[in-house]
Formats: C-alpha cells, structure tokens, sequence
C-alpha cells in the first residue's frame, strides 16, 4: 500500500499534541511515575517517583520516600528493594523487582535501573502509541500544523508520515525545533526533539511484543540517516477508548547532536525513502537479523572511541554485508566466497557491482602513499580495498607500529574511506540512488554532493 492510499481526509492524528508546546529545550528527562507505592518486604507504603534520564547516563531513577523512619533491615539490606505500585490505572499492581538503591536518610531510599521495562497491562492490546523522539534532527519540511485553540503559536510545517511495511508513523517536530537543535550542539545534551504516533496501516490492534520490531526498525532507519542514535522512547500504548494502558519505562539510545559527520541532510533526498527501504530490511522474515547488524555495525564505526575501534567494526560490518549479499541472498559458494577471496577482494567486488570508484582519491594523500610503499604484499592492485584492507590487517596483526603510527593521520585516513564504503554499499544493497553527501570525494574530485553511481532502483 502506498502512502496516498493509507492517507485518510480526517483521523485521530490530525491535531497536533498540545504536549509539544510545553517540551524543554535543555532536557529529555521524564517523570514516569509519582504516586503511591508498597514496599513489598516491609509492606510500607511510600511516595515513588521513577524518571527516565538520558543524561549523565541512559538509566531509569527512582527514589522513595517514607512517612517513617526505615527499619534497620532497609537500611542494611542487600541493596535489592521491590515495589507494588497503587495508583494511576494503567499501572495500579506494577511489580518493580529487585531494584538497586541505597538509603540517602533516615526516610528515603533511591537508586537506579540501567534495564528497560513495559509498565502497566501488557497483555492488553493497543490501537496506537504515542513516542517521544530524542535527538532527532531537522528531518525535512513537511505537512502544515496550527496551534491548538487557546494556545499561543503560528503554523509551521512540521508533520511527516512514514510508512514501513505493514506501519505508519506521522511525526510532528516541535514549533522551536532549529532554537532546540542549536542549543543541543552547545549544551551536548537530550531532548525531545519531535512527538510521533505509531499504528497498523491497517488500524489492527497490536501487542507490545508486536510492536517492539517494528519500533527498533524505526529507530535504526533514522539514525542510519544521522549516522548516529536518535531514540524513539516511552512508548504509550492506546486503546481504541483512548487509554493508555501500557507504557514503556526506560530511556533508548540517542547520541549527542554534535561531532557526527552525516552522509544525508534534508537537502537531499526526503526522509521517508530512507526509512522505508532500511525498514524493507529491517523487518525481513529471514533477514532481518542480518540488516540489524549491519546498520548497528555501521553506527558504531561512525564515531566515538578510538579511530582503531572503528576501522575494525566497520570491517566486520561491510564483511557482514558481503556475506549477506553474496551468500545468503545470491546463493554464492560458502567456501569458494570465504576462503578463496581475500579481504580486499570481496570489498572490491562489492565495489565493483555497486560502480564506485577504486582508486584511492586524492583527498587522502597519506593512505595513497602507504598503499604505493606497502600494497603489493599480496600482489593486489594498488586501490583503495586493497589500502583499507590492509590497514585493517596491520591493525588485528600488529608488528612494527611505525608502518601505521609513523605517518600522522595515516589511521584516520583510512577510516574515513572504509565509511565512505560503508555507506554507499549499505544504500546499493537497500536500493537507494538519490543524492549522496561524499566526504572524501571518493565519487568526484571536485564536489561532495553527486547522485549515487548505481542505476536507479524502483520503489521498496
């Protein structure tokens, strides 16, 4: 089904939430729960309060307070403390177990969970959820969206709708989303950045067990396009009364806004391409393990860590990719593509079939000179999967650090082109050929922006 045929004149989604409105601009943070609670092995009751933070850490955090001082076996206990909650329908009779904390007084404990939960009926099913994005980023233009009656504001154009497989997302960015943004890049902080809705194309209720892979698809298709994590958080589920009667508890991935070098901007090519040919992949019956992988692969050679960390994450992603393509997917001999190729050759033919330059461009004049002095170790072409492979290599091998150290930058050169690599073969292999963003100007010598070498590849 294609977007216009899943598009109705009028639906629930059709107002903006007047949550957007009140967003902070320097914190994603978010009260879950604050009502009363019973501590299970004393049976006190307390006030709890449980809040998802993604900053310092991505934890949840709890505190409870006492009317009572706490008895000694609180206080010099295990560490371990359980909880039944009390109020608020959805999660009235939520069992908390096993949490880590300490006491801070006499009549208060606190502590933290590093684990994500569902509160509330899980067994329940739901018409929609309601998500909260973290550290997204301008995603495009998109439909027109008025303040709701009462509140102050002007139109802006901020409502996308994208669609994955059986799935519709329609996604509103916040009013102040540029102001928010900018202030991210100095603060290096969280915030919600956009509020969304997720549904069945077809308006079936789901499961949160059913909606779990369809979220994370969502999640990795984004940050493929950031080159980073943006966090699609605090799933809400909504019933067709419009109750929400389970909701996820924890704070997903998202990384900082700043110091990422992104291959696509809403310049481009629009977003919902992007998410629709990655989630094609993502939610593949026998394949989208696979994909997860690589994309996961992708994103943790992009930055963060050692320049080393990188280059050999990157490697087991694009070998990951080689194997997918040629083995799983084309049937290739498992022996004959593993043992008899190499390294450089495997990613050359990959290369090849996706029509992207070999040579090493000349951007990267360090690596062009190590794969001149050092490249015919194996008597291979003197190219770039040959430089890259090989700095791979020196790096899992190591000898005389001078080959590698002894050149400033040498490292660097070569994960910039293993990501260049990474990317195009990534988008060859989901069928994308609009516009890409070439750092190393593998693809021109003169620009950085140039449409994708391979033929154009019709709709996922």
């Amino acid at each position: 089904m294609n977007g216009g045929e899943a598009l109705d004149a009028v639906d629930e989604f059709s107002s903006v939430d007047p949550a957007i409105f009140t967003l902070s601009r320097t914190s994603a943070n978010e009260v879950l729960y604050d009502g009363a609670a019973i501590e299970q092995e004393t049976g006190l009751e307390c006030r709890l309060v449980m809040t998802a933070c993604w900053a310092p850490d991505h934890r949840l955090r709890w505190q409870a307070e006492f009317n009572e001082d706490l008895p000694p076996n609180l206080i010099y206990g295990s560490g371990d403390y359980s909880f039944i909650l009390k109020s608020a329908d959805a999660y009235a009779d939520t069992l908390l177990d096993k949490l880590d904390g300490f006491p801070t007084s006499n009549r208060t404990l606190r502590g933290s969970i590093g684990r994500s939960f569902l509160a509330g009926r899980s067994d329940q099913a739901a018409s929609y959820v309601k998500i909260r994005w973290v550290n997204l980023a301008d995603m495009g233009n998109g439909l027109p969206l008025d303040p709701p009656e009462g509140v102050a504001g002007h139109r802006w154009r901020g409502r996308q709708r994208w669609f994955m497989g059986d799935w519709e997302m329609v996604i509103d960015a916040r009013p102040d989303l540029q102001d928010t943004i900018e202030e991210l890049r100095e603060s290096l902080g969280f915030a919600v950045t956009h509020l969304a809705t997720l549904r069945r194309i077809d308006r079936t209720p789901f499961t949160p067990e059913e909606l779990e892979p369809a979220l994370f698809a969502y999640q990795l298709a984004a940050s493929f396009a950031l080159s980073r994590w943006a966090s699609p958080s605090l799933s809400a589920g909504v019933d067709n009364s419009g109750v929400v009667v389970w909701r996820e508890w924890g704070s997903r991935r998202a990384d900082k806004i700043k110091g990422v070098y992104r291959w696509w901007s809403r310049h481009l090519e629009p977003i919902e391409d992007i998410v629709a040919r990655v989630g094609c992949r993502a939610l593949h019956p026998q394949w989208g393990m696979a994909a997860k992988l690589i994309i996961q692969g992708y994103l943790a050679s992009t930055h963060g860590g050692f320049v080393e960390e990188r280059i050999t994450v990157g490697f087991a992603a694009l070998e990951q990719l080689g194997w997918q393509r040629n083995v799983t997917e084309d049937g290739a001999d498992e022996k004959q593509y593993d043992w008899g190729l190499s390294a450089s050759k495997r990613l050359r033919m990959a290369l090849d079939a996706a029509s992207v330059p070999l040579d090493v461009p000349a951007s990267l004049p360090l690596l062009q000179e190590f794969v001149t002095l050092h490249g015919n170790e194996k008597k291979e072409p003197l190219d770039g999967p040959n430089a890259v492979a090989l700095v791979r290599h020196k790096l899992m091998h190591p000898k005389d650090p001078q080959i590698l150290y002894g050149r400033k930058d040498l490292v660097t050169e070569a994960w910039q082109l293993l990501e260049t690599y990474l990317q195009l073969l990534i988008l060859h292999w989901i069928g994308y050929s609009g516009m890409v963003k070439d750092s190393v100007m593998l693809l021109n010598s003169t620009q950085t922006i140039w449409p994708a070498p391979w033929p154009k590849s019709p709709a996922p």
